[in-house]
């Protein structure tokens, strides 16, 4: 039996080392034979400083409490031990240094009398906590019990929620599985309040306390039911709220062992309560105890049939063995020694023995191996001599047409070429291999040979190989090149049938047989069409045979379909103006149909896709402004299509006409600067559409001016052609003078291009007086003051 040590856990989490003071990592395997106690891990290493008042050492998994110990062997400074069997605990109390702890913890020792096979797992843990990671939870949990004697539940609680453990706060046990309640409970072993209550509302059984606070488990009484699949573990009967106000849950030691019963928040016989922290923190580390039996698993087996001067080897494995010794037996196993290295043995101390050389003096020798404290059976080593076998051979052959295609194995290298051999336990004498018999049944299609061979091992015991081939042409003939499968365009004369061989080795095709073919056997055996049409498919089958008359067949199909494409021709694109006064262009007879149509096959249709479609474009009428595309499209009788397009442009060239207006000369009112004037306004037509705009003078009932007014009018049409249209409108002066003079009361007017020169002689406004003139009959534009003033090239002047 032996023991493994598996490192497994480092650190629970990287936390910085200013948070702990302590941290713990235990070290790699070793491995140890029992039975004798051995160091866990005298490797194992506690960082940082200050002291440590507390740690436990406990089996996490595997545990059998009938044989597995954890053992303090010395009480180390001040620091005593307390192992409890039922629990697999070892708990260590008293204060010490960080150094100590770690002189303590690595001297701690595991003791196996029994050897069961398995793995327990050992935890080393700063604190008085026990760690344990439940119900596939990513981190660690920690339990620790407090004794509390008589304490209320409300009381554990609050109680619970102030203790800390490296840093983690704790809370009342809540359980999600029954590895955690077997952990929490076994460890400890005690009566306590744990995290449940149905205060709330009686018969709704939830965990109050920890990250699980408001999960229900449980609803109604002891014949109630699970909820969501939570684990419960009441013992039988309960809750059965038989006290009355029985709302909080405990561990019940008395009478469950493990299991929960519900209790009333008074001060009872609790011994305390169960505290829990989580959290990944590095205070925990774990080492794997793989705990086996030496076992062996393969006895050496008996070497029979050894000629001498062989190489033979014996094996023996087993597991959890480190130590091997091969031993002999001369004397039929009465006694066995053991081996050395040296002369025919190697390997003696290990798993297989070899044996180099085997003399005729080691016959009916037997060979044993002790492993660790166990010993393997004994096995026999024979040396007998036996007649040599054909342990492969060539088989029974075939030839077609002659004999002569399976000539007679000379000697044993054409025998050995052919896929035959011989084995002997002691070797075989080659020269000795011979034909002794190679007889014909007489028959034909089949003849059937038999051939005896003979071979001797070097000590003269023989053995026979009998063979025999059938001669028998039973393969067919082979279309071994062909034509291949052809296609017609229109007809299935475009591929005439193979009348004869010759013919159809013209067209590529070839048929070979084994003895030779018949090729006045050639013919055409079918010849049939589908019915169908583009495609039609028709299959041809021809067959040959070969001389012994066995026959085949070749099967090629002709598909008849038109896949070229047809063709078509159109003009090229057409620049148009519109006919004489419209607004589109009349496509005259077959002007722009399709030039030039062909197929190889016929044709089915020529049309066009303009305005409707057809198969002309005469009449067509083509808008003004656009450019259209116009497409032909050809179809031949087997569907296929040939498209062709070009664009006509039709441009509006026609210009826009104008209605004419003649002059208009009238006189101002007396005393007035302009007159009303009023005209038809000109009308603007055009082929299309056109608009009139006038750019220049005033409408019709405008003030004109005295003078000339050039009234210029231009008509737009869509395809931007313009015309233009202009009149004179001419205001001429009354012949009588102003009464007034004043700007303000008597504007007048003058025409003219030439400088004139301004006048005021006086008047009513009084002696001394003096005159502004204006260019503009609303008075804002001033140009000077004076009674005569010249003003070069004014168009309008007022005063």
């Amino acid at each position: 039996m032996r023991i493994k040590f598996l490192f497994i856990i480092a650190f629970l989490m990287a936390i910085s080392s200013n948070i702990f003071a302590q941290t713990i990592t235990v070290s790699g395997g070793i491995t140890v034979f029992t039975p004798t106690s051995v160091i866990v891990d005298a490797n194992l290493t506690i960082t940082g400083g200050g002291n440590i008042n507390a740690a436990t050492v406990n089996f996490g998994g595997g545990y059998i409490s009938t044989e597995d110990r954890l053992v303090y062997p010395i009480n180390l400074f001040g620091v005593t031990g307390t192992w409890t069997t039922a629990t697999g605990v070892l708990r260590l109390s008293g204060t010490a240094t960080t150094a100590q702890y770690q002189q303590i913890l690595r001297s701690i020792r595991y003791n196996n009398t029994t050897g069961t096979i398995g793995q327990r797992t050992v935890n080393f843990t700063l604190g008085d906590a026990i760690p344990f990671r439940p119900c596939g939870a990513t981190e660690n949990h920690y339990y620790r019990f407090v004794t509390s004697t008589n304490i209320t539940w409300t009381n554990a609680r609050t109680a619970a929620a102030s203790q800390n453990y490296f840093g983690l706060t704790g809370y009342l046990l809540t359980i999600m599985c029954q590895a955690e309640n077997d952990l929490a409970f076994n460890s400890i072993n005690q009566d306590g309040w744990i995290g449940a209550s149905d205060a709330a509302n009686e018969g709704d059984w939830r965990w109050v306390t920890g990250p699980e606070a408001g999960t229900q488990f449980w609803s109604g009484n002891g014949s109630g039911s699970p909820v969501g699949g939570n684990y419960n573990n009441w013992y039988s009967g309960e809750p059965n709220n038989d006290l009355g106000n029985e709302d909080y849950a405990h561990f019940w030691n008395t009478a469950g062992a493990g299991q929960w019963n519900d209790y009333p928040n008074t001060p009872s016989a609790m011994v305390g309560y169960y505290v829990e922290f989580n959290g990944n923190i590095p205070v925990t580390g774990s080492k794997i105890v793989d705990v086996c039996n030496t076992n062996i698993t393969q006895q050496p087996v008996n070497q029979n049939n050894i000629c001498a001067g062989a190489n033979i080897s014996y094996t023996t494995i087993a597991n959890c063995a480190d130590t091997y010794q091969w031993q002999v037996s001369t004397n039929g196993g009465a006694t066995f020694t053991n081996i050395t290295n040296g002369g025919v043995y190697n390997y003696a101390t290990t798993e297989s023995l070899n044996i180099t050389g085997v003399t005729f003096g080691m016959n009916n020798y037997q060979y044993r191996c002790r492993v660790m404290n166990t010993t393997s059976n004994a096995a026999i080593l024979t040396l007998e001599t036996v007649p040599p076998i054909f342990n492969a051979n060539p088989g029974n052959l075939t030839a077609q047409c002659d004999i002569n295609e399976q000539p007679v194995y000379t000697n044993y290298t054409e025998f050995t070429t052919a896929g035959g051999s011989a084995t002997d336990n002691c070797g075989i004498n080659t020269a000795s291999f011979t034909i002794i018999s190679n007889v014909s049944d007489g028959n034909s299609c089949p003849e059937i040979v038999t051939r005896t061979y003979r071979i001797a091992d070097i000590c003269g015991n023989t053995t026979v190989y009998t063979q025999t081939i059938t001669i028998n042409d039973d393969i067919l003939p082979i279309f071994d090149a062909n034509p291949g499968n052809l296609t017609a365009q229109c007809d299935i004369n475009e591929q005439p049938v193979y009348t004869n061989y010759t013919e159809f080795t013209t067209a590529g095709g070839s048929a070979t047989d084994n003895c030779g073919i018949n090729t006045a056997s050639f013919t055409i055996i079918s010849n049939v069409s589908d019915g169908n049409s583009c495609p039609e498919i028709v299959t041809r089958t021809y067959r040959i045979a070969d001389i012994c008359g066995n026959t085949t067949v070749y099967t090629q199909t002709i598909t008849i379909n038109d896949d070229i494409l047809p063709t078509i021709t159109v003009v090229e694109n057409q620049n148009l103006n519109t006919d004489p006064s419209s607004c589109f262009y009349t496509v005259i007879g077959n002007e722009f149909n399709s030039i030039a149509t062909d197929d190889n096959c016929g044709i089915a249709s020529v049309v066009h896709d303009y305005d409707g479609g057809g198969n002309t474009l005469e009449g067509k009428q083509f808008p003004a402004g656009q450019s259209i595309t116009v497409t032909w499209t050809i179809t031949d009788n087997c569907g296929n299509v040939q498209t062709a397009s070009f664009v006509i442009t039709v441009t509006d060239a026609e210009y826009p006409e104008i209605t004419a207006q003649d002059d208009l000369t009238t006189c101002n009112p007396q005393g007035e600067q302009s007159a009303i004037v009023t005209f038809d306004t000109p009308i603007a037509t055009d082929n299309c559409s056109a608009t009139l705009e006038q750019i220049a003078g005033l409408s019709s009932g405008s003030n004109f001016p005295l003078g000339l007014t050039i009234n210029t009018f231009i008509a737009t049409d869509e395809a931007g052609n313009e015309t233009y249209m202009s009149f004179n409108v001419s205001v001429q002066t009354s012949s009588e003078a102003p009464a007034i003079t004043t700007c303000e009361d008597s504007p007048f007017c003058l025409y003219t291009k030439d400088a004139i020169t301004l006048n005021y002689g006086g008047g009513v406004v009084g002696n001394g007086a003096s005159v502004k003139w204006y260019s503009d009959i609303e008075c804002t534009n001033y140009l000077g003051s004076d009674n005569n003033l010249i003003i070069n090239s004014p168009e309008e002047t007022s005063n």
